[in-house]
């Protein structure tokens, strides 16, 4: 069985999921909404809004400039993207993929999230001809999500 990608987005102008490069560094979060205040007394009330909301945050030693091109390019509507995205991931608090039985990512069995910042560092990278990098460095992108499934 061919190993997945810990992180796909589905391109809506495609109909295709595309895979995102193995990250060097994969930090994901789970986190529970509360409205809450506290009452007369001190003691906290309130109500779970959402629970289980996750942020990825992927950061990459290096990818080319093509290849990061490609990832910001589907969370840009100018180049056929979507801010908001269904994303299969790996799941830390599941400790497995949401999908389907078969391991295919599906939309309806994943989650909607929105891109936070994207940052690349051009440093000790070398240029092309025309004196355009060929790379980027410490690329990083935050994805978070939206709380709406599909």
């Amino acid at each position: 069985m061919a190993s997945r990608a810990l992180v796909s987005v589905y391109n809506a102008s495609s109909g295709l999921w595309v895979d995102l490069p193995t990250p060097s560094n994969y930090d994901a979060s789970s986190s529970t909404l509360v409205d809450s205040a506290r009452n007369s007394v001190g003691v906290m009330v309130g109500d779970v809004i959402a629970e289980d909301i996750a942020k990825i945050e992927l950061t990459w030693n290096y990818l080319t400039v093509a290849q990061f091109s490609a990832i910001a390019k589907l969370f840009d509507s100018k180049y056929g993207g979507d801010f908001f995205n269904f994303v299969s991931y790996f799941d830390v608090v599941l400790g497995d993929f949401e999908s389907n039985n078969s391991g295919t990512p599906t939309i309806s069995t994943h989650r909607v999230f929105y891109v936070n910042d994207r940052k690349v560092k051009v440093a000790q990278i070398t240029l092309d001809a025309n004196g355009k990098p060929i790379g980027y460095q410490g690329v990083s992108l935050h994805l978070i999500d939206t709380g709406r499934r599909a």
